[in-house]
């Protein structure tokens, strides 16, 4: 067992007390050296690992995990508004005709409580993963909370008839607030890359010959 980093200050201190008789300066001190060294790195260690434990104490609860392709991710209970928690809500597997991609969506809303007040706070994360047949999945797009929107969603619509398109229904919202928008994107499973989120509204709005804006709804 190593000694502990008090017991090894004293043992150092009193080599040179009780061995002076015994040991020249140019002895001692190498040997007086080599201790400190060893005390120095018990020292790191135990810091190191006392870091380790606080961090596994504050440590965040995984949230709780719902199934469904409809709910939204939420801190608050609907129907009164009262505070709950963490909640992680993933989609089912959206498979594309075919059965060569597979997709799927995590959102999760992750509270947190103020130090200052009783009020909870929310934040969403939303992710979209899809595979190729035998491939592991990827994540492929990810839409993070900021000041001005600290919620958003997103929702699978469905794949394209020839198998390599997926369209998505992405939100973008304020908890507490009827700020809110959302707009649909385009993920192209063989080349990897996803449309621009006001690419469908603007194309509407060139084809309309004014502004308008197309409001996604999945099934």
């Amino acid at each position: 067992m190593w000694t502990s980093c008090a017991q090894t200050r004293n043992f150092v201190g009193a080599v040179s007390a009780c061995c002076a008789s015994q040991l020249t300066r140019a002895k001692t001190e190498p040997i007086i050296h080599a201790i400190s060294v060893r005390q120095r790195i018990h020292c790191l260690v135990a810091t190191l690992l006392c870091c380790a434990a606080t961090s596994a104490q504050v440590e965040r609860l995984p949230s709780k995990i719902k199934i469904s392709d409809t709910d939204l991710a939420s801190c608050y209970e609907e129907a009164t508004g009262k505070f709950l928690g963490s909640q992680l809500v993933r989609t089912h597997f959206f498979v594309s005709p075919g059965g060569r991609y597979r997709a799927y969506v995590d959102v999760e809303a992750v509270a947190s409580k103020s130090k200052t007040s009783s009020d909870g706070d929310c934040s969403s994360t939303s992710r979209l993963f899809v595979a190729a047949v035998d491939q592991p999945f990827r994540e492929v797009l990810v839409v993070v909370p900021t000041s001005d929107a600290m919620g958003n969603s997103l929702g699978i619509v469905d794949w394209s008839p020839d198998g390599r398109t997926l369209l998505v229904a992405q939100g973008v919202f304020q908890w507490g607030s009827d700020f809110g928008t959302s707009f649909v994107r385009f993920y192209n499973a063989e080349s990897g890359a996803i449309s621009d989120p006001k690419l469908v509204d603007a194309a509407f709005s060139a084809r309309a010959g004014t502004t308008c804006a197309v409001v996604p709804r999945p099934s």
